[in-house]
């Protein structure tokens, strides 16, 4: 009897950074961990938030686990939705310090590489089956010049190198509503003397990040292959039935 294939997803989260002591990208990374599909395995991991051992540790995942899709998620504070990236420039250009207090400012992300990579999902038709499902959802030709950027600029890189193609993008995740308040508390007790503008952010809860990101699998399962047997199983099954895999420790 033909073993059924059974398709490996690479779900990539960012760790918190910029003095937030969550992230939600890692959070819902989390969420997938401790279940099991008999349709595909997801293999979740929290990445550092490192300007230099980011690359590395991309590299690593996808030569380890040789996924079909990889998708990293990060956080994009003030995002009023989530955002289909589409494209990753070949540009580090910091706002705020990465974790290990390396500060970048219009350096290139790789020295005689390519100005940008784009994205191999599908990225309207995910942004679509998201609002269909009542989850705000936009396509982004920007993912920043930040850590985001370098993770899908690096994922892309790494998932080229492999034998065959891999279906590969980045979300990018609203902030979590405490998330949202604790900043705007922080605001009201910063000093009064100075001119300020008000901070107004949007904010979405993990059950619906997490309902996101399992749209954005199932859709990007939806590329693999025609002849795939998991990829029928997958699309004629609700989102929401669908069981995760394992996830990785950042510091493996």
């Amino acid at each position: 009897m033909r073993s059924r294939y059974r398709p490996k997803v690479l779900l990539l989260g960012s760790e918190p950074f910029g003095g937030l002591s969550l992230n939600p990208a890692a959070e819902v990374v989390g969420q997938f961990a401790g279940n099991v599909s008999e349709a595909y395995d997801v293999v979740g991991a929290v990445v550092p938030v490192s300007y230099t051992d980011l690359p590395t540790r991309i590299a690593s995942l996808v030569a380890t686990i040789e996924p079909a899709i990889a998708i990293g998620l990060g956080l994009f504070v003030g995002a009023s939705c989530v955002r289909v990236e589409t494209t990753a420039i070949n540009i580090a250009d910091f706002d705020v310090v990465d974790n290990h207090g390396v500060f970048v400012r219009n350096q290139p992300l790789e020295v005689g590489g390519p100005g940008a990579r784009l994205a191999t999902y599908n990225a309207p038709r995910i942004a679509s089956a998201l609002r269909a499902d009542g989850i705000p959802a936009r396509v982004s030709h920007h993912a920043g010049t930040h850590l985001c950027n370098l993770t899908l600029f690096n994922l892309l890189k790494a998932c080229a190198g492999e034998s065959r193609p891999v279906i590969c993008g980045f979300i990018h995740l609203p902030l979590m509503p405490h998330q949202a308040a604790e900043i705007i508390e922080n605001e009201t007790r910063q000093d009064h003397s100075l001119v300020r503008v008000p901070t107004e952010l949007a904010s979405m809860d993990l059950a619906m990040q997490r309902r996101a990101v399992e749209i954005v699998l199932a859709e990007a399962v939806a590329g693999l292959p025609a002849d795939s047997d998991t990829r029928s199983r997958i699309l004629s099954e609700p989102h929401s039935s669908r069981g995760y895999g394992q996830k990785i420790k950042e510091s493996q």
